[in-house]
């Protein structure tokens, strides 16, 4: 009884893990872009064709799942030094309180790409659909693979919340409209573009939280002339408002790396001697 009980609890941590809160999102967009595809009349069929639709749908959830999987796997250390967690931000918290072993995450993030590169291909050789429609949910699992993954790790570069607002946002709509049209136009664009914005900006705002996990494990940057000791490394959102400056992370040789807590203002070098010399 004990055992059963025991496999139960890790079967409820698993799906924990995954996070199947969010996985709405995933369902509503790609909904709404073959929505979009059947009210404007752009259907191939002449109505909405439930064979691509169900494919779509698994390939589209089985990337959310692995994104969220490969997340907690990736941001591991992170999620432990972070003391400020909320529903939204900070990982399931099922590794760093000791649930699973973290490798569980990694294999289950594998095994679901794996998934929804196969859906991928039953769209296209089983349902006809279009290469175009294949070449942009592969381009979807690599973003959503990269977020957190090396080599790129988005979400340490500041790209990383306008990535999930374009994956999540746009290229889903969109995947579900080019399913059922087998073409793109502007109509999905314009629908979705308010809420691509909306996205981008509750990413910021729900990370906020997470800044002290993170900058407890980013390696502090080494101090050059221009800006001097840098007090502690900049957190995601800091690192996201660069990008959204125009400040990009790694030019602090040319131009001051800005950062939540040290402020948006640039100090002058010599600020002290024309003080100086006007006494």
């Amino acid at each position: 009884m004990s055992a059963a009980l025991f496999r139960f609890r890790q079967f409820g941590a698993l799906v924990r893990l995954g996070r199947p809160l969010f996985l709405t999102g995933g369902f509503v967009l790609y909904g709404l872009g073959a929505a979009i595809a059947v009210q404007a009349g752009a259907c191939v069929s002449g109505a909405i064709d439930w064979r691509r639709f169900g494919w779509g749908q698994i390939a589209i959830t089985a990337t959310q799942l692995m994104t969220h999987y490969c997340n907690d796997y990736c941001d591991y250390d992170a999620d432990r030094a972070n003391t400020t967690p909320t529903r939204w931000s900070g990982g399931s918290r099922v590794l760093p309180a000791g649930e699973l072993p973290r490798a569980v995450a990694l294999v289950a993030a594998l095994t679901l790409g794996l998934v929804a590169l196969l859906a991928t291909a039953q769209l296209v050789t089983r349902a006809g659909a279009s290469p175009g429609a294949a070449v942009m949910l592969v381009l979807a699992i690599v973003l959503s693979w990269e977020y957190s993954a090396p080599p790129l790790r988005l979400h340490s570069t500041g790209w990383g919340e306008l990535n999930t607002a374009l994956v999540v946002t746009l290229l889903t709509p969109l995947i579900g409209f080019h399913l059922q049209a087998d073409r793109l136009s502007a109509l999905p664009v314009l629908a979705v573009l308010p809420l691509c914005c909306l996205q981008f900006a509750m990413l910021l705002a729900i990370e906020l939280p997470d800044a002290a996990g993170d900058a407890a494990c980013t390696p502090m940057p080494p101090p050059n002339r221009s800006t001097g000791p840098t007090s502690s490394p900049p957190s995601r959102s800091s690192r996201q408002l660069e990008v959204c400056l125009g400040r990009q992370p790694g030019c602090a040789a040319k131009t001051k790396r800005w950062s939540l807590k040290s402020g948006l203002t640039r100090r002058r070098p010599g600020k002290k001697r024309e003080r100086a010399a006007r006494r």
